[in-house]
């Protein structure tokens, strides 16, 4: 399996499907509309033609032929949280940000991560001021730890809402950036779709809830300290250190710890030690030998991550997480987790401009960073870092996110439908529509792209860069409405003359069409598209494609190949999860890290085998 398709994995969950028999239809239009068609029972697209008006129509909605640019049919999507409250059947969120309410929750993994049914948890409201907007953040707490859409098992989860970035990619980005750049306990992310109460919700990330466990900053209670600094200073153990900064315990709980032992420090003492401590470190670090106090790694890691996404929110400073194992003479404070990003990348504008891209004032150079840029040490290893994200992450950073938008795509649309723009207060609260995901990717590339260009400059780094390309497009729409075609994973098509009553069924795995004269049946797996333009017709593919160049031994791959050449492995919602140029005469390809699912591997292109991965 590629680094790319590994680094997938960790951003954005470690997807673990378990069956990929269900398809996952939808219908792109150009009307400002948008339809996922819903296969749980049978579907049946039928055309009514007319030289005055030609429509399909959808169950109870009739959509005009000219509307629709083409149905595109995925093997997989995003998962999908449906919770029910038993006792509060009339609400569409939780009650509020204090408040536990017993809740169901339902998991459709959609081909991507298991199913789950009928888990009982609590639900609540979170977050600051995205409490106050439309579109509600959530935090879920189960009694025991359950592992959910392939994070580690956990008692507690968090569902961003994102509902000021219009990109979906903002918080998905700057996580996996410090994935990326290996950061200790990184978060990890899953996008997903959310329903409260059978009401769509809208497009979420599911993410690990950070505290002292062994899902998020793996250390002991008992001897170690998690910090954030917060302007928030809502916390109920909580300082405020020697350089004024607002010091609040979030991991871990003072009281539970005094409760199991009564004997040792009450939690007001254990405050003021680790209050001591920290006092002790500022003092190091204002002497120039905040080496002596802190990680410079981290540091360096740290900051570079805020850097690239231009996170404003630290010079507040607001979510700023650090944590000491203990307090040996040895025992550095690091940083992180990286977290709270939904207000970087130029959150007061749509990205259409390079607005803020060349800033440095919203870091504020911050309060020990401020004094690290004076350290030798620090200054090295940033440089070193950010040489090697800009050469060697980057790129597979824009890679990664072509896939990703490619993702959400179906779901950013159907949030923006649900969240239309909406001018907020004071500007920087701005909702914009998520629906043009293509133009919103677009971008955000030139945004990253000129801020990657200016940190460089910014830290006198003359190397090469090259600009990362967001080459998601979305299929060419039809350009007449003359035939029906229905394309497979591999570029061939089956054409039908439009007419009036002509039918497709979808039911059992299989489409069929009927007629005036028309019958045909395939599997669903094999259909990748239908659109309604002029096609030279071909013959669908069989079922598995064969080429003597190429044989499957369970959990590898063995390609002879050209000069040359190169190989790629697609899924069937079209995702890129293995790429290789090779001039050898012989490629071995590792697949036994693929989830379950049907492949296509490509050659220069060509669509050369199909072959279902199965994992015994």
């Amino acid at each position: 399996m590629s680094m790319i398709k590994k680094l997938l994995m960790i951003a954005v969950g470690a997807f673990c499907c378990a069956s990929a028999a269900a398809q996952y239809p939808f219908i792109f239009r150009n009307d400002g509309s948008f339809n996922r068609i819903d296969l749980a029972d049978e579907v049946v697209l039928r055309h009514r033609i007319s030289a005055a008006d030609s429509a399909l129509t959808l169950g109870s909605e009739e959509i005009p032929l000219g509307a629709i640019d083409y149905i595109d049919f995925r093997q997989t999507d995003i998962p999908t949280l449906r919770f029910t409250l038993p006792e509060h059947p009339d609400y569409d969120w939780a009650k509020d940000k204090t408040t536990y309410l017993d809740a169901v929750l339902d998991i459709d993994g959609c081909g991507m991560v298991d199913d789950a049914e009928g888990l009982q948890l609590m639900v609540r409201g979170r977050g600051n001021t995205s409490w106050s907007m439309r579109k509600k953040p959530l935090r879920l707490k189960f009694e025991k730890k359950t592992a959910i859409c392939g994070l580690q098992k956990a008692k507690s989860y968090v569902l961003l809402a994102n509902y000021l970035d219009h990109t979906h990619m903002r918080n998905a980005a700057g996580l996996w950036v410090a994935r990326r750049l290996g950061m200790d306990y990184a978060v990890n992310a899953v996008p997903c779709n959310v329903y409260f109460n059978g009401k769509y919700c809208g497009l979420y990330l599911l993410t690990d809830k950070i505290g002292t466990t062994k899902a998020s900053v793996d250390i002991d209670e008992n001897t170690g300290i998690l910090f954030e600094a917060s302007a928030e200073f809502d916390e109920k153990y909580k300082f405020k250190s020697s350089m004024k900064l607002p010091i609040m315990v979030k991991d871990p709980d003072f009281d539970k710890l005094y409760a199991a032992d009564s004997t040792g420090m009450t939690p007001d003492e254990r405050l003021a030690m680790w209050a001591d401590d920290l006092n002790k470190a500022e003092e190091k670090v204002a002497e120039d030998k905040g080496y002596e106090a802190f990680d410079m790694a981290s540091a360096a890691d740290y900051f570079l991550t805020m850097n690239f996404c231009n996170n404003s929110e630290i010079g507040y400073p607001k979510s700023v997480y650090f944590y000491k194992r203990d307090l040996s003479p040895e025992s550095l404070y690091h940083f992180g987790p990286v977290w709270d990003l939904d207000v970087a990348f130029n959150i007061v504008t749509s990205l259409e401009t390079l607005e803020e891209v060349n800033s440095t004032t919203p870091l504020w150079r911050m309060w020990y960073f401020f004094y690290f840029e004076d350290l030798e040490i620090y200054n090295t290893l940033y440089a070193q870092r950010l040489e090697e994200f800009a050469t060697t992450m980057y790129p597979e950073l824009c890679e990664w996110l072509n896939d990703y938008a490619k993702m959400i795509e179906p779901s950013a649309r159907l949030d923006g439908l649900r969240w239309p723009e909406n001018t907020g207060v004071g500007g920087w609260t701005r909702r914009i529509s998520s629906f043009d995901t293509a133009r919103f990717g677009s971008n955000f590339f030139k945004w990253i792209n000129a801020r990657m260009e200016f940190m460089l400059s910014e830290a006198g780094l003359d190397i090469p860069f090259t600009p990362g390309i967001f080459d998601y497009e979305l299929p060419k729409p039809a350009t007449s409405n003359k035939s029906l075609n229905i394309h497979d994973f591999s570029g061939h098509i089956k054409s039908f003359k439009l007419n009036d009553g002509l039918e497709v069924k979808l039911s059992d795995g299989r489409l069929e069409v009927a007629g005036d004269g028309a019958d045909y049946s395939c599997a669903l797996a094999d259909v990748s598209r239908i659109d309604y333009s002029e096609a030279e017709q071909t013959a669908i593919a069989a079922p598995a494609l064969s080429d003597s160049r190429i044989e499957i031994y369970g959990d590898y791959a063995i390609v002879a190949t050209e000069a040359e050449s190169r190989v790629d492995i697609i899924d069937l919602s079209g995702r890129r999860v293995f790429s290789d140029d090779t001039s050898a005469d012989e490629l071995r390809i590792d697949l036994s890290t693929l989830a379950d699912g049907i492949y296509i591997l490509n050659i220069n292109g060509s669509a050369c085998k199909k072959f279902r991965r199965i994992n015994r």
